[in-house]
């Protein structure tokens, strides 16, 4: 930036706006523990290190301006098969904030990703690694629900809640679950989203 840089540019914008300043993240080279303290101390109100990836960014902004749903007066309906793989809805959140090549921008690195995060888990499992399998499935439950792979997300989700109890139980199969879950959002995802983005 020529003039100020983002901790100047936001004192001078809450100076302005107050209250009204939506939230401020800071997106930058520095990535250690003291840099993300130091940004959120000076004023911002979080903190994504480079580089950026698009899962990365939308969970952000996603965290930052949730808001808690209306209480429904009607049960949900029973969703339908492929809303079971790949949420029609959070695809079409994000088609409305980035339009066509952030979605498959999103999906290119929720795959990427995920596909390791997967493998490793697999294989902390067969040598019986607790600790990395929490935080993969931690890791997992939230990129996965940020772009509405569902079912991946919610494998994920029990089976870190369980976790959480140093309860262990249920992961000889959720683990295989998770795996193939993500196998078939992998073969199934770019048919699903080509049939979204087109109509």
């Amino acid at each position: 930036m020529p003039d100020m840089d983002g901790i100047q540019t936001t004192i001078k914008l809450r100076e302005k706006f107050g209250k009204k300043l939506p939230p401020v993240v800071a997106m930058t080279a520095y990535s250690m523990k003291e840099d993300q303290e130091r940004f959120i101390a000076q004023g911002m109100d979080d903190y994504l290190p480079k580089p950026i990836r698009a899962v990365q960014l939308i969970q952000k902004v996603s965290e930052l301006t949730k808001k808690k749903p209306e209480p429904q007066e009607e049960p949900t309906p029973p969703s339908k098969p492929n809303e079971n793989i790949l949420d029609p809805e959070i695809v079409d959140q994000l088609k409305s904030i980035g339009g066509t090549d952030l979605v498959l921008s999103v999906y290119e690195d929720f795959i990427q990703e995920s596909s390791e995060l997967v493998r490793e888990t697999l294989e902390a499992w067969e040598r019986k690694d607790i600790p990395t399998i929490k935080s993969h499935l931690h890791t997992l439950k939230g990129s996965a629900g940020t772009v509405g792979a569902t079912e991946i997300a919610e494998i994920a989700r029990d089976a870190e809640g369980r976790l959480k109890t140093n309860d262990t139980s249920t992961l000889p199969t959720a683990i295989p679950a998770l795996a193939e879950a993500f196998k078939v959002f992998s073969e199934v995802y770019q048919d699903l989203l080509k049939g979204w983005l087109t109509t």
